[in-house]
């Protein structure tokens, strides 16, 4: 299962398009993105996503890779960050959320740098941070029952300084300290064994900078 979920080594191919863009001001205490507009505060990094009727819908674009998209507009350090999604297709392949996250990115769509919090909906989660595109295990796959298998689920994670805390619709799950990473993009991914029947939806998200 962990050959499908995470992938070692990384090829870094594509590039992050670097923001710096004059409304990333008004994103830094955070925001909230209801998808009831549109998605253009959301950059696309791997795979194919459409906006309608309120939802963000994430799509693979090839067999064996993450499809994954980040808030452009600004990089956060000390964060409060949660998202509710579901996935369809492959029940022991990962979802979830990226905090602190950087590129260039992978052949296979894995973010270069960042602490990932996915889960699977079998019913179990698993922490890890990719440094340099190479993943090392925080937290290795554990069990939780509040993982709803196949509907919606709200993933957070808030980190201050070296400290990462995880939920599981509201929650307590976990938590890591990792000294490696400080700042980065926020982002939604999903991995998928092939493109056929896999997907993720995303329903809303939420960031902001207190954290208690």
């Amino acid at each position: 299962m962990r050959r499908l979920l995470i992938l070692g080594v990384i090829t870094l191919t594509l590039l992050f398009p670097v923001a710096a863009f004059p409304e990333a001001r008004s994103f830094l205490r955070g925001f909230t993105e209801q998808f009831t507009r549109s998605a253009s505060n959301w950059g696309i990094s791997t795979g194919r996503w459409s906006y309608g009727g309120g939802v963000l819908t994430g799509l693979p674009a090839a067999n064996n890779t993450w499809t994954s998209l980040y808030f452009w507009p600004t990089q956060y350090s000390t964060l409060d960050y949660t998202v509710k999604m579901k996935r369809t297709g492959c029940n022991t392949c990962s979802v979830g959320i990226t905090v602190r996250g950087s590129g260039p990115i992978g052949s296979d769509g894995e973010w270069a740098g960042g602490i990932h919090f996915v889960y699977a909906n079998n019913g179990h989660f698993i922490i890890y941070k990719t440094v340099g595109g190479r993943a090392i295990i925080l937290k290795n796959w554990s069990r939780s029952s509040r993982i709803v298998n196949g509907g919606w689920n709200m993933i957070r994670v808030t980190a201050l300084r070296n400290t990462y805390k995880m939920y599981i619709n509201n929650a307590f799950v976990a938590q890591v300290s990792d000294f490696s990473i400080f700042n980065g993009y926020v982002g939604i991914k999903m991995f998928a064994p092939t493109i056929r029947g896999n997907s993720v939806t995303v329903d809303w998200a939420v960031l902001n900078t207190t954290v208690w």
